[in-house]
């Protein structure tokens, strides 16, 4: 089956967060080579003493410290950025409303909800029940259709823990039916944006910058030294008790433009609210002449 174009651009999104996320070797690489070479200048520098060349490599170890934070910095609001456009993109595709199948089909299907959902309210024996409802989920063949039954599931399952004899067996019982009927039904895109919605959703709230089971910082340490180095995964914190040295947010373009996307719709949605609400009031009083 052809994946959407919406679901090939949430991927993309989550693969350009994972290129950032890994690719903090290079990024270290990049600092490191610029910095050695200054260092050695200095070491050469035969002007210095053994004090003043110690002061001086104190020095550009900071600064570049400081340079590399601020990179890093920029970097990880990237990658928050790549990990935000998945996570709304998975969204829209995750809770897009399977198709209805036809009305016949769909008034037919109706008929027999209200059917199964009689009968099993009415029910006083729980095997019996257990079994009309089995038998009922696994008649279902439509996605569609299988979304309007897990919509009013705890309707069926309640008529049927209302008479359980154990009513945390059942529960668990209910529990895998409805699950099937989200697992049977899920396509590969759908079960896709789920997972980039959980993986997203949790790293948006705490952004993981390297998956490198400790070595970033202790790389940062190495080469700029622990006061710099120790805040390389998170560079805010230098910048919090630095504001004078912080750099510029981050702004996505793509982003910024769908934040005042949806800020003009809801602006226009709240005007055309208020003047519905305007002229029902005139029109209650008596005011409005048409």
């Amino acid at each position: 089956m052809k994946l959407s174009n919406q679901y090939e651009d949430a991927k993309k999104h989550l693969q350009n967060a994972y290129d950032i996320q890994s690719g903090w070797a290079g990024f270290m690489l990049e600092q490191k080579a610029p910095l050695n070479e200054q260092l050695k200048e200095i070491n050469q520098d035969k002007h210095l003493t053994s004090a003043g060349k110690l002061a001086k490599i104190d020095h550009a170890r900071k600064k570049a410290g400081v340079e590399a934070l601020k990179k890093m910095q920029t970097r990880k609001q990237q990658y928050v950025a790549e990990l935000t456009k998945a996570n709304k993109i998975a969204d829209k595709v995750f809770y897009k409303k399977p198709k209805a199948p036809d009305a016949v089909t769909l008034e037919r299907f109706n008929d027999r909800l209200r059917e199964v959902k009689t009968q099993l309210a009415l029910g006083s024996n729980e095997s019996l029940s257990k079994q009309l409802l089995n038998s009922f989920v696994s008649s279902i063949k439509d996605p569609h259709l299988a979304s309007l039954v897990r919509d009013d599931f705890l309707s069926l399952s309640q008529s049927i823990l209302g008479i359980a004899d154990d009513a945390a067996t059942t529960k668990q019982e209910m529990s895998i039916i409805y699950e099937g009927l989200r697992e049977k039904f899920e396509s590969e895109e759908v079960k896709g944006s789920r997972q980039i919605l959980e993986y997203t959703s949790e790293q948006i709230e705490n952004p993981k910058i390297a998956n490198d089971g400790g070595m970033f910082e202790e790389k940062a340490v190495e080469l700029f030294g622990k006061e710099i180095g120790q805040h390389i995964r998170n560079p805010e914190d230098y910048f919090a008790t630095h504001p004078e040295e912080k750099p510029e947010e981050y702004v996505d373009e793509e982003l910024e433009a769908d934040t005042k996307a949806h800020k003009q719709e809801a602006e226009f949605a709240e005007t055309v609210s208020n003047i519905s609400a305007t002229t029902e009031e005139k029109e209650s009083n008596g005011q409005l002449n048409i």
